[in-house]
């Protein structure tokens, strides 16, 4: 449904939006550890206000401004899971190395602040096993099309207690056209 409203938007005014984005997400990512390693990023997805009330608006049925767990699975199901042919807007690399993007995971919906900006939460697992050899794993989201714009910041990344023996950090790589939260880690001596 979400992504019909986009397409058709985007069919009967090519020009406008040849001109720039139209949905606009402000994102964090946190690296999440286990005993092993990487388990995977965490995601979270903050849209911008008119496209947060197209969503409340097609999938808080009951206008109460939250949603319920039948509401958070309908958003899941017509418009999220749109987004799979495109990856998600996700691109993963392993030690600079493209991945393909791996099924999001324990994808949440929430309705925040007094603004009612629409709030995706999703962990793409990605398993990369801590050793003593330094590990890097970028995860960043960019539409190359940019009908959607995506903006992240350094105090947007973050890492969750990593296991003891690993050491982890995470950065905010500037390339051409983005920043790329990539996270560093490897087994202490």
């Amino acid at each position: 449904m979400v992504m019909v409203w986009i397409v058709s938007y985007i069919l009967i005014c090519p020009s406008l939006c040849m001109a720039h984005a139209h949905i606009f997400i402000d994102y964090t990512v946190t690296a999440e550890f286990d005993a092993n390693g990487l388990k995977g990023m965490r995601a979270v997805w903050a849209f911008d206000r008119m496209f947060s009330s197209f969503i409340i608006k097609q999938f808080d049925r009951n206008n109460d401004r939250s949603f319920s767990k039948e509401e958070i699975s309908a958003i899941r199901n017509n418009a999220f899971h749109a987004l799979a042919k495109d990856a998600y807007f996700a691109h993963v690399s392993h030690n600079k190395k493209n991945l393909p993007v791996p099924q999001p995971a324990d994808f949440s919906a929430k309705i925040i602040g007094n603004n009612d900006i629409v709030q995706y939460s999703f962990f793409i697992p990605l398993a990369v096993a801590a050793d003593g050899k330094e590990q890097e794993v970028s995860l960043f989201f960019f539409d190359p099309v940019i009908y959607v714009s995506f903006t992240i910041t350094k105090k947007d990344v973050s890492v969750s207690a990593p296991p003891g023996g690993v050491d982890a950090r995470i950065e905010l790589k500037k390339v051409k056209y983005t920043a790329r939260p990539t996270v560093k880690f490897k087994k202490g001596n």
